[in-house]
């Protein structure tokens, strides 16, 4: 996958990803792969695809999005949106 966004960042406390996204239940939506964790969305824009991964106490979350409106909206309504995920 080629992110359209990426960011990684530091804990202050020790995070368990598959606890924290326990919640979400299981179903296509979620998938569990080695350490990774992929999970599908909806977002106004359309659907898209979020990928969490721990690494050296880091975690690394990369989304890809099937439509790239977002990236062009202006509007503030959309960018408070984007700002916001």
């Amino acid at each position: 996958m080629t992110p359209d966004a990426q960011v990684r960042f530091e804990p202050r406390r020790p995070l368990d990803l598959h606890l924290t996204l326990a919640p979400l239940g299981s179903g296509p939506w979620l998938r569990h792969e080695g350490g990774a964790i992929w999970r599908a969305t909806r977002t106004p824009a359309g659907p898209a695809t979020v990928r969490l991964e721990r690494t050296n106490g880091s975690v690394d979350v990369r989304a890809a999005f099937a439509c790239r409106a977002h990236l062009r909206c202006s509007k503030p309504s959309c960018r408070l949106y984007w700002a916001s995920r």
